[in-house]
């Protein structure tokens, strides 16, 4: 028995469990190696031996900077074995990453504040001129930035095997979260300026604190059958996905500004304004998805292999009631007179959105001779997306007024201003698409050195249509409650009513190019290599090192 020890140096593309090994990037995804088996549970026992995954390995990907301090710390740990005709297979990675953002402040020295940092000014002033300092101003602001990631992924397989067929199920979760703290959300503001004599005379302060919290879960179940025959295998894959996502944030701040007042944190005296916001936001979706997928490998000859697949995904998603934005803001004027508003705006969400795709394709994978393997294919994918959104916009704004007389007069008023709109947000569309993939695996010194190259040309066809329409509103209704008795409501009107509708067709064409080199160092010891298309510059480079043990 084998056992295969797979050290991982690198990530490449993507921050996200990868089901693809290098050879099969570097290919063209043609040429497959014993890692990309093991997603389609019943091909596990097509492994031989056993195989063991462990450290930074090239199957979780992130732009991960190879020989340098900008590495993204994942762990992952997996492999596949096999026991009493059962063949297991697992892949565990996670990994937790904080950001440091540009704060919006800068030190003295005009450099770049990041993170968390906190400035600090004072100007003096003489006043009268008399060549004395009389008056200061004293000014702090501290903001806090940050961009932190976690991701976990696990899989797990099995597979049996008996003559002439294959059977496997397996499981898949992926699960991230981002927290995005904005200093534009989170800060402490305090500006004073005082009389060096008298006191303070002027005081401004604000704070809020918060962040937005993006988070999704994927879990999908799997379920494979292959029957094998002379000559050829057919093969059947089928899954079960539940996924959600959810956009919260909880933005609370508030900010005061004195006037003319000597101690305010004795009394509010003088004149003053307050304010205070309250910001909240919970839309979480959540969905199914159905993949089906009929595969036929075809044996030409002993050395020439077609395959041949249809495939099928239907999947579905809905806003999870309760879905709301929420804004309140009171704000509270203390002059000679007085005004105090409220100020709310709400808006809920409901709807749901379907996108269905098919692809058939197939790989034509030729082993020339003992030095080179040659591929290609055609794909050909359609899917159709759809996607309708029901938005509520609610506003109420209070307005008092209170000429602070001790008594109700005909200038103080109570001011109420409410309106309502039903928003219908579309998308609906199709696109289509043609892979035409190329890959060539070259054994310079077999089987020591191997080069491979991969080209994908694509061309692809989409026709979108977007809608913005507003389908009911209650028009914006001003009722006032005025000191001297009397009561008005007026409406003021809206205009036209909007909407838009925005078709957009495109046509592209793109060739993505990939390479890779395979080194069988020894029989214990296998490398393989992907960009490195600077040679002196070693940061780009990913590397994944295979152990072999009799």
């Amino acid at each position: 028995m084998k056992v295969v020890i797979v050290l991982a140096i690198a990530v490449s593309l993507s921050f996200a469990l990868i089901p693809w090994s290098f050879r099969y990037q570097s290919t063209a995804n043609l040429w497959e190696d014993d890692y990309d088996l093991i997603f389609d549970p019943a091909r596990i026992p097509e492994i031989e031996g056993s195989r063991v995954w462990t450290g930074l390995s090239n199957f979780v990907t992130g732009g991960e900077n190879l020989f340098s301090n900008g590495s993204v710390p994942f762990m992952l740990l997996g492999g596949s074995t096999h026991f009493m005709g059962l063949f297991p297979a697992a892949v565990i990675d996670r990994s937790s990453m904080k950001d440091a953002l540009f704060t919006g402040l800068e030190d003295p020295f005009e450099g770049l504040i990041y993170g968390e940092g906190e400035v600090s000014t004072v100007t003096w002033q003489d006043v009268d001129n008399d060549g004395d300092i009389d008056a200061q101003t004293t000014e702090t602001e501290r903001r806090v930035a940050y961009d932190k990631n976690d991701i976990a992924d696990y899989y797990a397989g099995i597979g049996y095997q008996a003559e002439g067929w294959r059977f496997g199920v397996g499981f898949m979760r992926q699960e991230s979260k981002n927290t995005y703290t904005d200093p534009e959300n989170n800060f402490n503001y305090d500006l004073v300026a005082e009389d060096l004599t008298d006191g303070p005379f002027f005081i401004e302060r604000a704070s809020a604190v918060g962040d937005e919290i993006f988070s999704s879960a994927d879990n999908e179940f799997r379920l494979s059958f292959w029957y094998d025959t002379e000559g050829w295998s057919l093969g059947l894959m089928g899954g079960y996905g539940m996924f959600n996502w959810d956009t919260e944030a909880l933005i609370i701040g508030d900010s005061v500004v004195y006037h003319f007042t000597a101690d305010p944190d004795d009394s509010l005296g003088g004149d003053y304004t307050i304010a205070s916001l309250y910001d909240s936001l919970d839309t979480p979706e959540s969905g199914t998805r159905i993949p089906v997928r009929l595969a036929l490998f075809y044996d030409y000859t002993e050395t020439a292999q077609g395959r041949f697949w249809v495939g099928y995904t239907m999947q579905s998603h809905s806003y999870t009631e309760g879905a709301i934005d929420f804004v309140n803001m009171m704000s509270e004027d203390i002059y000679t007179d007085s005004t105090w508003r409220y100020d709310t705006t709400w808006t809920t969400y409901t709807g749901e959105g379907s996108n269905n795709t098919i692809t058939v394709g197939t790989h034509q994978l030729f082993n020339v001779n003992d030095r080179l393997n040659l591929g290609f294919g055609v794909i050909w994918n359609s899917s159709t997306v759809f996607d309708s959104t029901l938005e509520v916009h609610n506003m109420v704004g209070v307005e008092d007024y209170d000429t602070a007389d001790t008594t109700t007069n005909d200038y103080d008023y109570v001011r109420t201003v409410t309106s309502s709109e039903t928003w219908v947000c579309m998308t609906d569309g199709s696109t289509m698409s043609f892979a035409f993939p190329v890959g060539v695996e070259f054994y310079v010194i077999n089987p020591k050195l191997c080069v491979r190259l991969g080209a994908t040309h694509r061309l692809q066809f989409s026709d979108m249509t977007y809608t913005d329409e507003m389908v009911a509103y209650d028009p914006t209704t001003v009722h006032e409650e005025w000191g001297s008795g009397v009561d008005t409501t007026y409406y003021q009107d809206s205009g036209d009513i909007p909407s838009s509708i925005e078709t957009i067709e495109t046509t592209t064409s793109s060739t993505n190019y990939a390479f890779g080199v395979g080194w069988k160092v020894n029989d214990n010891l296998q490398l393989d290599f992907m960009g490195f298309t600077k040679l002196t510059d070693m940061t780009s480079w990913e590397l994944s090192a295979t152990l072999h043990f009799d």
